[in-house]
């Protein structure tokens, strides 16, 4: 098994779905995760409800 502790993971397109998803998993794992999506109230959401350090930086990819 992989060793998340101390590791740092950018997602995009983290506020729902597979990101949000992967945010709980890597963030329960120890590691510290960085989301970003476009909505900003969405990614205060899952931030909070992350068991490990994590924040978000609203970002709009085109």
């Amino acid at each position: 098994m992989t060793d998340w502790q101390g590791k740092r993971y950018w997602l995009v397109g983290a506020s729902e779905g597979l990101g949000a998803a992967l945010a709980h998993k890597l963030s329960a794992a120890g590691a510290e995760v960085i989301v970003s999506a476009r909505n900003e109230a969405r990614l205060a959401e899952l931030v909070a409800a992350l068991p490990g350090r994590a924040r978000a930086v609203p970002v709009d990819v085109r």
